[in-house]
C-alpha cells in the first residue's frame, strides 16, 4: 500500500471522481458541496455545489487540487451540474454531467462539453463543436428578437459591452445576461427576482463571444465557449414570449447575433 494519490483536506468529503490525462499531465475531478457540510470555501462564497479539479504528474498521484478552478458550479439551487464523467473521442476529453429538474427529483444527461487544459493550470469546460450538427442553418437575430416558437435552439453573438451595465439574451420570462459587476446572471423578469449567478471577469466595455444554447427546460451560458451557468427552469415554455437581444444601463453592440434551431428528429 502507498501514500494516498489525493488528500484534499479543505473539504469534508467529496465523491464520484474521474481519473484521466489530457495532454502531458493527470487530471482528478470530483463532486464537492454544502450537502456534505462543506463550508464556504471558494472565491464565489455562494456557491453551494462544485464539481473541483485536481492534477498530477502520474495516475498514483499525488493530485493537488487546482484551487478556485470549477468545472462546474451553482448557487441556490444544489442540484445542478454535478456526477460529471469524461470519455475519450479522438485525441479530446468530453465531459457528461448530470442536469437534475430540483423541483421533482427527476434528471437527465447533458450534451457534451469538451474539456481543455488551462495555461494557468486546471481545465477550461468548453463549447464542444459537435454539437452544432444538432442545429439547423443559422439566421440572423434581430435585436427585438423573434417568438419563442422553438422548445430546442442556440443563439450565438459577439457583444461589445460598451458602456452598458448589462447585455445579453432575453427569452420568454428571463434574462440571461452579463454584468460588468463581474457576473453572468440568470433573471426571473416575471417575478422580478434573481434565479442563478456566478462571479466571472466580466469587465466594463469588453469584448466577449456570448453563446446561449436551450434544450427544453434547460439552459446552458458560454462565455467565449467557456461553459459558465446551466439551469433548469420548470416554467420556461409556460407561455408565449419572445428571443431577443437586450442590456440595461447603457448602450452595447451585438455583433453578427445568430439563431439556430435544432433539427426536427427523425426516427
Amino acid at each position: 500500500m502507498g501514500d494516498p494519490c489525493c488528500t484534499p483536506n479543505r473539504f469534508n468529503c467529496f465523491e464520484v471522481p474521474d481519473v484521466f490525462k489530457l495532454g502531458d499531465r493527470w487530471y482528478m475531478i470530483a463532486l464537492t458541496g454544502d450537502v456534505y457540510g462543506q463550508s464556504k470555501r471558494w472565491d464565489d462564497p455562494e456557491i453551494t455545489c462544485a464539481t473541483v479539479v485536481f492534477r498530477a504528474d502520474r495516475p498514483e498521484g499525488p493530485f493537488a487540487e487546482v484551487k478556485d478552478n470549477l468545472v462546474l458550479a451553482s448557487k441556490k439551487n444544489v442540484w445542478q451540474g454535478f456526477s460529471a464523467r469524461t470519455v475519450p473521442r479522438n485525441g479530446e476529453r468530453l465531459m457528461f454531467f448530470t442536469r437534475c429538474e430540483g423541483v421533482n427529483g427527476r434528471g437527465r444527461l447533458s450534451w457534451p462539453l469538451r474539456l481543455v487544459p488551462r495555461p494557468e493550470g486546471g481545465l477550461n469546460p468548453m463549447y464542444w463543436p459537435g454539437c452544432d450538427a444538432a442545429f439547423g442553418a443559422a439566421t440572423p437575430l434581430a435585436r427585438e428578437g423573434r417568438p419563442m416558437s422553438d422548445t430546442d435552439f442556440m443563439v450565438t453573438a459577439t457583444l461589445e459591452l460598451n458602456d452598458a451595465k448589462t447585455a445579453g439574451v432575453a427569452f420568454g420570462n428571463y434574462l440571461a445576461m452579463l454584468d460588468t459587476a463581474g457576473k453572468v446572471l440568470l433573471f426571473d423578469a416575471a417575478e422580478n427576482k434573481l434565479v442563478q449567478d456566478r462571479h466571472w471577469p466580466i469587465r466594463p466595455a469588453g469584448i466577449y463571444r456570448l453563446r446561449f444554447v436551450v434544450v427544453e427546460d434547460m439552459v446552458d451560458l458560454f462565455v467565449d465557449d467557456v461553459h459558465v451557468m446551466d439551469y433548469y427552469l420548470a416554467r420556461l415554455h409556460g407561455g408565449a414570449g419572445r428571443v431577443s437581444l437586450e442590456s440595461g444601463g447603457g448602450n452595447s453592440r451585438f455583433v453578427e447575433p445568430a439563431y439556430r434551431a435544432v433539427k426536427p428528429w427523425v426516427p
